[in-house]
Parts: C-alpha cells; sequence; structure tokens
C-alpha cells in the first residue's frame, strides 16, 4: 500500500510542480536568455530533492506490530 500512496504523491507533486514551473516560466519569457537559462537549469534540478525522502519511505521495509 506505501508504493501505491508513494507513486500518487509523486504524480500529483510532479504535475503541481511542472504547473508552476510553467506559470513562471511564462512570466520569464520576455527577459533575457541567461536568466531564462538560469531558472530552467535550477527548476530542472530542484525537483529532485524531495523525491529522495519520498523513494526511501517507499522503499522502506514494512513495520512490524
Amino acid at each position: 500500500m506505501r508504493k501505491v500512496v508513494g507513486m500518487a504523491v509523486l504524480l500529483v507533486g510532479l504535475f503541481v510542480y511542472v504547473l508552476a514551473i510553467m506559470e513562471v516560466g511564462a512570466r520569464l519569457i520576455d527577459t533575457h536568455w541567461a536568466v531564462q537559462a538560469v531558472f530552467y537549469l535550477v527548476a530542472g534540478v530542484i525537483w529532485a530533492f524531495p523525491l529522495k525522502p519520498l523513494m526511501a519511505w517507499i522503499q522502506a521495509p514494512p513495520r512490524k506490530r
């Protein structure tokens, strides 16, 4: 059950993250190309940091009752 919940959280979280990045990116459309490049570079890497604890939780052995 943990894997199902974890994957649902992952998919919903990434969907919300992508929508937020698209909104911010649309506001940066008229800025210098270097600003856009830095933004997309950071945005393309930063999503992976919350993924590590989520994956650790998903793969953790089940608790004994």
